[in-house]
């Protein structure tokens, strides 16, 4: 991105995050009805890590969506006839903004988690982040804006089955004493 249009992006994003007032909603991994997962294409070896990703996910949530940026002009031939969602260059705006017309039925629903693997630091997935309503948001290492999430896991090594491993780990922890555990 350009500074120009860096500047612009972040004001719209700051502005975005000013209008939703957030409050974290931790909750087990038992209490989790869907997830939805953000991904950086850019550090995806292959579509089988993303197949992974979605048979992981989904032996714990069963409604689970996976968004895929990448910064290419076009699909990924690999990717072609898949069923996951996806952001490329021609769906977003000037300022890496998704288009209005690409928001797609996904921008609606409400996701009890939202996972976020960008570790490239993509502005589309940043606005994703903010744009998506979620009781849980959950990154990994730091993002630029603390703002968009609630919860940030600090991974050495930049793997998405290893980000949704150790996710499902510290879901796994949360409220595991609590009463609701004990009383279910």
């Amino acid at each position: 991105m350009t500074g120009i249009q860096t500047l612009i992006g972040n004001y719209v994003l700051k502005w975005k995050l000013q209008a939703k007032k957030r409050s974290a909603e931790l909750m087990n991994i038992k209490q989790v009805g869907s997830i939805c997962l953000l991904v950086d294409h850019s550090f995806i070896e292959n579509h089988r890590e993303i197949d992974q990703a979605r048979e992981k996910l989904s032996g714990f949530v069963d409604n689970v969506d996976i968004i895929i940026y990448s910064d290419n002009k076009s699909l990924p031939e690999e990717y072609t006839g898949s069923r996951y969602n996806f952001l490329i260059n021609k769906d977003l705006n000037l300022f890496k903004i998704p288009k209005k017309e690409v928001k797609g039925e996904w921008r609606g629903l409400g996701y009890d988690v939202l996972l976020v693997f960008n570790p490239g630091s993509q502005f589309p997935l940043y606005y994703l982040t903010a744009e998506l309503k979620a009781r849980l948001k959950i990154g990994m290492n730091e993002l630029t804006n603390p703002n968009l999430i609630e919860f940030n896991i600090n991974v050495k090594k930049q793997s998405l089955n290893h980000f949704i491993d150790v996710a499902i780990s510290y879901l796994n922890q949360i409220n595991k004493n609590s009463a609701y555990e004990h009383n279910v």
